[in-house]
């Protein structure tokens, strides 16, 4: 949901909750990058911190690997800790997008109405899931 939010666009995009990422489903991409049976793919993983440590540690090696045209977002609520895995990635604290960023957002990529985007990012408290429901409603 997360990239899709984004881009609005059907990309090749996984999704996947950080526990329940298991090394078989890390396996899974090691497979697919060495048979290259998806070109350009985007990999979300939510809360990255909570996956296990055999996952993570078949992870590092899938980094050593990885093509050009895959892309790794790995979110978390947590503060990375200096160690390997933490290490290759690039970190960045993203705050929470402006009112008037939502409203755009709503606009262009959701296609609402400019007086219900604004209605909406008034009150959704600065929460993109909140406004993409509340869009969502809107259409019914």
């Amino acid at each position: 949901m997360f990239c899709r939010a984004l881009t609005n666009q059907d990309h090749n995009i996984t999704e996947v909750a950080g526990a329940t990422l298991t090394k078989e489903i890390v396996a899974g991409w090691v497979k697919d990058q060495f048979y290259r049976q998806v070109g350009f793919r985007i990999i979300h993983i939510d809360e990255i911190n909570l996956c296990s440590n055999e996952a993570k540690n078949l992870f590092l090696s899938l980094l050593n690997y990885v093509p050009n045209d895959w892309v790794f977002i790995a979110t978390t609520n947590a503060k990375p800790t200096p160690n390997a895995f933490w290490s290759r990635w690039s970190c960045y604290q993203v705050d929470p997008p402006t009112k008037r960023e939502i409203e755009v957002w709503l606009e262009t990529i959701i296609k609402l109405p400019g007086v219900k985007a604004r209605s909406i990012a008034r009150t959704c408290g600065q929460n993109v899931r909140w406004a993409q429901k509340a869009a969502a409603n809107h259409f019914g």
